[in-house]
């Protein structure tokens, strides 16, 4: 599983200074079958997916908005070559 959060804090690995946005505000998750999912970390101002707030765990599909007064547009999945 693969695991990056979004936030203020400085151990997030997408940071932004911005004051609404919550120390450690989403997360996103990849699990060992390729499906992502974005938790939102009980955030103040929320995270929505498509214009619905995110409540619990939801499943990302390809080219869902993402916002969290950061915009985020999720992308196709890269294959492995192999």
């Amino acid at each position: 599983m693969q695991l990056v959060t979004i936030g203020r804090a400085e151990n997030c690995n997408v940071r932004t200074s911005h004051p609404l946005v919550s120390n450690v505000h989403c997360q996103i998750l990849r699990d060992d079958n390729g499906e992502y999912r974005l938790v939102d970390c009980n955030s103040q101002n929320g995270t929505f997916v498509n214009g619905m707030r995110c409540r619990g765990e939801v499943r990302l599909n390809r080219s869902d908005i993402i916002r969290s007064l950061i915009r985020m547009r999720t992308e196709g999945r890269q294959q492995q070559q192999g």
